[in-house]
């Protein structure tokens, strides 16, 4: 085990606060502590950490069968995480077709958004619809919901 010590200011007007997170063997962590950490990692910019720590969690979802349905279904959060992570690296289509697919299972794990995260997404979304145009925004969204549990997964897993 390995405590890891960050610094960060939450905004730049307030002063930093530290963040102690004891790194454990990722096998000993459950999907969701994964995801969490992920999600962490991203808004802190640390993208290369968060994706590590959701690529660990898809797998392991993977490996388990963890599809559970209902709102905190795990593996479209991760999806959901990890097609945000490709717009902040500039990779739109790539982030398009992620999330058109974290969509499509939201939908069938019975976990859908609701309105508050759908605004909350469409407006964290804004940097891809600049620049993608609408057609090929629509064509990659359409890409992603037609994608099939392996299909997505596949896609995600190639592109690391």
């Amino acid at each position: 085990m390995e405590l890891l010590r960050l610094q960060l200011a939450l905004q730049p007007s307030q002063p930093s606060v530290e963040f102690q997170h004891l790194k454990r063997n990722p096998a000993n962590e459950t999907p969701s502590e994964l995801i969490n950490m992920g999600i962490f990692y991203r808004q802190i910019g640390n993208e290369a950490v968060s994706w590590e720590y959701l690529m660990q969690a898809l797998r392991k979802l993977l490996a388990t069968g963890q599809f559970e349905s209902g709102k905190d279904s795990l593996f479209p959060i991760a999806l959901e995480v990890l097609g945000l992570l490709a717009m902040d690296q500039e990779e739109m289509r790539h982030a398009a077709v992620v999330l058109g697919a974290t969509e499509a299972q939201r939908e069938a794990l019975n976990a859908r958004w609701s309105e508050a995260e759908w605004n909350d997404l469409t407006q964290e979304m804004a940097p891809i619809r600049a620049i993608l145009d609408e057609n090929e925004f629509a064509s990659a969204w359409a890409k992603g919901r037609a994608m099939t549990l392996e299909q997505i997964t596949a896609y995600v897993l190639e592109s690391q």
